[in-house]
């Protein structure tokens, strides 16, 4: 381990996201070092329970900087620290429709398109129109038109 004034940061082989890596028993196998180091401090790992950063700092081992939380602690942690990149609309690699097109299918629902119809023209599924008009996809304010529970029956 690198010690510094604040990290402990580990020296040996890294995995994916920067996180310290150790092989175990020879077999192929490898742990994250941070939980390694908990372990070996602490004992067991609860079921359900993760060995989460105080530092956000992937490679460091300082016990001071470990603590057990769950998924949830995680995600809550990352959302108030700013480090969760959520990639809505076009800025998602898996998105088949534009803005313009949300837009335009919003729009057309008002008028009283159904869903059928819209999934029919713009090449995608029934499931993802409606997802579309109710805000399930595409809630993000830079819509022109918001999503709305409220469009015509006749799905």
């Amino acid at each position: 381990m690198g010690e510094g004034p604040r990290f402990q940061i580990w020296l040996g082989s890294r995995k994916e996201k920067g996180y310290g890596s150790i092989g175990l028993f020879g077999n192929g196998h490898s742990a994250r070092a941070h939980r390694v180091a908990w372990l070996l401090s602490n004992g067991e790992i609860p079921i359900g329970l993760c060995v989460l950063h105080r530092c956000d700092t992937p490679a460091c081992v300082n016990l001071d900087h470990l603590w057990l939380g769950t998924n949830f602690d995680n995600t809550t942690d990352m959302i108030s620290k700013n480090r969760k990149v959520i990639l809505s609309g076009e800025r998602n690699g898996r998105a088949r429709l534009t803005r313009e097109q949300v837009a335009e299918i919003r729009h057309a629902r008002l008028r009283g398109a159904t869903y059928q119809a819209l999934a029919d023209q713009y090449g995608v599924s029934r499931s993802a129109i409606q997802w579309v008009i109710t805000g399930r996809h595409w809630r993000n304010p830079d819509s022109a038109i918001p999503p709305t529970t409220t469009a015509p029956q006749g799905g």
